[in-house]
């Protein structure tokens, strides 16, 4: 039998997952962290062994990752973690898998905390999934006191075997509850991604969605399913100057920031654009008490 060297392995896995509808860029690089996730090696590891033989033990635990990916289930799923903000976070089929765009809530909550310097800091998250916002906020903001909270037992369990994994679970109130009903108190920040997808849409997004939980991506036949109710109810939540930064889709910017404004006839309410250029982030300052 002829050997299989870790270079053979990994074209066949491009080819397994190029015919599966990945792009030659994707077929290439998931193909190697699915490889060194069953091997526990690095990047630099994988790039200088390419000649070494594999083991018909890794073969064997390769193969149910390669199919799984192959009828395109998320990579995170299948190995079990995603990277957010530099960080790496547990992830499964509890809960959402993060995106990048994400992280805009996170640079413009540190950019809007700069304003409390010294102070004490409330921060809630509401619809936490994973808790990637609260505990990047938590690492990131550590005066800051943080609420979590989401409709769905199974993502909080989640988020706080996320939580403590960095080693802050003990800093966040996590709390069942829809949207800001649970909370008693008033914040200086409130995060929020929610379901924002056109229910129409969902079925010509990519096969991968398919495996995400539905009720975390579909946002109503407007999107504003969930995005208007919580945005009617941060005056209650909101502190005088304190901001809300909810994350959205293209479709749905308009009506939100239109809802905003009603909400908020004095406040400041901006469209913020991620990396791509695409409408991503509403963000509320709530300007009441301001001369």
């Amino acid at each position: 039998m002829t050997a299989r060297t870790i270079s053979s392995v990994l074209r066949e896995v491009r080819t397994t997952l190029l015919k599966a509808g990945l792009s030659e860029a994707d077929s290439r690089l998931e193909g190697e962290l699915l490889l060194r996730n069953v091997l526990g090696w690095d990047a630099v590891r994988l790039y200088t062994s390419f000649r070494d033989e594999i083991s018909e033990d890794a073969l064997s635990r390769l193969r149910d990752p390669i199919v799984r990916r192959a009828v395109r289930e998320p990579l995170a799923y299948i190995i079990g973690h995603c990277d957010f903000f530099n960080r790496k976070f547990q992830i499964d089929k509890r809960a959402l898998i993060p995106r990048p765009e994400t992280e805009l809530l996170v640079e413009r909550a540190i950019a809007m905390s700069n304003q409390h310097k010294g102070e004490s800091l409330r921060i809630a998250d509401i619809g936490t999934g994973s808790g990637i916002l609260a505990i990047t906020l938590a690492l990131e903001l550590p005066q800051a006191e943080i609420v979590a909270v989401d409709t769905s037992v199974e993502a909080l369990e989640l988020a706080k075997s996320n939580g403590i994994l960095h080693g802050v679970s003990d800093r966040i109130n996590w709390i069942i509850g829809f949207l800001t009903k649970p909370l008693t108190e008033q914040y200086n920040i409130i995060v929020a991604n929610l379901p924002y997808v056109l229910s129409d849409n969902l079925a010509n997004l990519e096969p991968e969605i398919g495996f995400e939980p539905l009720d975390a991506l579909d946002g109503g036949p407007c999107g504003m399913r969930y995005i208007e109710p919580i945005i009617r109810d941060l005056p209650e939540r909101l502190m005088p100057d304190g901001v809300a930064l909810l994350e959205i889709d293209p479709p749905v910017a308009a009506p939100a920031k239109r809802v905003a404004m009603a909400t908020f006839p004095g406040g400041k309410t901006t469209i913020l654009t991620d990396f791509g250029g695409h409408e991503r982030c509403l963000e509320i300052v709530n300007n009441q008490g301001q001369n």
